[in-house]
């Protein structure tokens, strides 16, 4: 009832039954027991509150699992470069952890990367794009003249 009313000061048990769908003795009894998903759910949407608030607030739902299930969407729909440039940072970070640790324990620093990645212009990228595509036009009509080379 508590979490109900801060999102609507004043709320009643007949309100919140209402709003729950349930009846007041059930509300109660549920209370006591504990609400399911599905009422919780039902009871935020209802009142304008965030319903995965509502669920963590109750303890259906724990706080890492809101983390995991925001942080997956978040990578999902970050750009490409973003993500890039993440693991870029992340990478370097590890090189100077990895460089500070082989200093402490007296071993040579470790042999230089192979690659070195560099950011490519958004210009290289794009006329990278048109040659696939011209690529892959080009590759569709030998395959036409092909078919037509075999049936004559």
């Amino acid at each position: 009832m508590s979490y109900l009313r801060r999102y609507r000061p004043g709320l009643t048990r007949e309100e919140a039954a209402l709003v729950c769908g349930v009846s007041i003795a059930t509300l109660s009894r549920r209370l006591r027991e504990g609400l399911d998903a599905d009422e919780v759910l039902r009871a935020a949407r209802a009142i304008g509150a965030p319903p995965v608030e509502a669920l963590v607030e109750l303890g259906l739902l724990a706080t890492s699992e809101v983390d995991e299930a925001t942080q997956a969407t978040s990578v999902e729909s970050a750009p490409d470069r973003v993500l890039l440039e993440e693991l870029l940072e992340r990478a370097r970070e590890r090189d100077a952890v990895d460089a500070a640790d082989r200093d402490e324990a007296g071993l040579p620093p470790a042999p230089p990367a192979r690659f070195v990645p560099r950011v490519v212009p958004e210009a290289v990228v794009s006329d990278l794009h048109e040659t696939i595509a011209d690529a892959a036009d080009d590759a569709a009509d030998w395959e036409h003249e092909d078919e037509e080379r075999e049936r004559d």
